[in-house]
Order: structure tokens, then C-alpha cells, then sequence
């Protein structure tokens, strides 16, 4: 099994002992799916060859801090996942796109690095999500997707901001005050 490339588990009942993980040494895609990680998931640095991870259906409040350990990690993906009363969200120094949706994150749960390569956020469905500043780090930020993000209210300053940043999709119209849209038109960035 040393040449597996992709792992994929979905279950309720099983516990995964990451340790374990990080005894395949060629794995870059991991899909976890399972109601919760008893030990965390600070082990998961372990795993050096991990390009992209997806944690999903996890509803035992997790911290997901220890990712930013995860050196080889480029794309995450986290769906329907609890984090625990000031859990954060950590943003490994290779991140390039990054996936939270159907979270309970807030403004405070993303740790962002000053030096960071993020290209894509989707932080769709995330009903805690009142302020959007947090963005402001991420300079490299090209494509935004805030679909069914009703309870913005902030930080919609950051968006003219970011130097890079061409797409925001926002299905639900209403996510984006109507004042915005022209300063957004002008730096030729598309809301769709």
C-alpha cells in the first residue's frame, strides 16, 4: 500500500488513527468523512505528502489549528464540520484554495499567515459569517465564492482591496450591499 495515491473513508463509526497516515509515504489526496476525530487532527502534519484534504460530516467540535503544520498542503476542503467555541481554522503556508462550507466559522476562526498564496476562497453557506475583513491578508485572492452568505454585514472594503482578486460568485444577491457593486465594476471584478 505504499503506492496508494488516494485514500478516501466515509464512515460514522470509524476512528482513524492518523499516526498510521503518515506511513504511506506517496499519498496526496485524503477524503475524510466520519462524525469525529477523537485524537484531533495534529498528527495529520505528519503526512508530508499531502497536496489536498477534505474533512466533511464532522459534527464532534474539532480544532482545526494544527493544519497550518501541514507544509505540502494546497488545497482543503471542509464541509458540515463543527469547530469548538474559538476553534480556528489553520492556513498552511502553500494553501492555495481553500473550501469551508455549511461551517459555523466566524470572522475569528481563520488564521491567516501575513505571508500567503491563497487563490480561492469558498466560504459558502457559513451562517456565523459576519465580517469579511479577514480577507485582507490574502493578497494573492483571485476568485471569492459567497453563495447563501446572508448575515455579512462588514468588511466589504476588503473586496476592492485585494489587487488580484476577478470572481465573486454570489448566487443569493443579497450577500452584497448594492453600493458596492460599482466600485467592483470598476476594478473589473465579476459578481456573478
Amino acid at each position: 500500500m505504499q503506492t496508494l495515491v488516494e485514500l478516501k473513508i466515509y464512515s460514522g463509526k470509524v476512528c482513524v488513527n492518523f499516526e498510521e497516515l503518515s506511513e504511506l509515504p506517496y499519498l496526496p489526496t485524503l477524503s475524510l468523512c466520519t462524525s469525529k476525530y477523537p485524537c484531533g487532527v495534529k498528527s495529520l502534519s505528519k503526512c508530508t505528502t499531502l497536496v489536498k484534504l477534505s474533512l466533511a460530516f464532522c459534527y464532534y467540535p474539532t480544532d482545526l489549528l494544527p493544519l497550518v503544520d501541514m507544509k505540502s498542503l494546497e488545497e482543503l476542503h471542509i464541509a458540515l464540520f463543527t469547530l469548538p467555541p474559538g476553534g480556528v481554522i489553520g492556513i498552511p503556508p502553500l494553501l492555495r484554495h481553500l473550501e469551508v462550507s455549511g461551517c459555523n466559522v466566524t470572522n475569528e476562526s481563520f488564521k491567516v499567515p501575513e505571508s500567503n498564496v491563497l487563490e480561492c476562497l469558498d466560504i459558502s453557506s457559513c451562517d456565523f459569517l459576519t465580517d469579511l475583513s479577514f480577507i485582507r491578508k490574502m493578497e494573492r485572492l483571485e476568485k471569492l465564492l459567497l453563495d447563501s452568505d446572508r448575515n455579512i454585514e462588514y468588511g466589504f472594503e476588503a473586496l476592492s482591496e485585494l489587487p488580484f482578486l476577478r470572481h465573486i460568485s454570489a448566487i443569493t444577491r443579497d450577500v452584497l450591499p448594492q453600493c458596492i457593486y460599482p466600485t467592483l465594476r470598476e476594478k473589473g471584478i465579476i459578481v456573478y
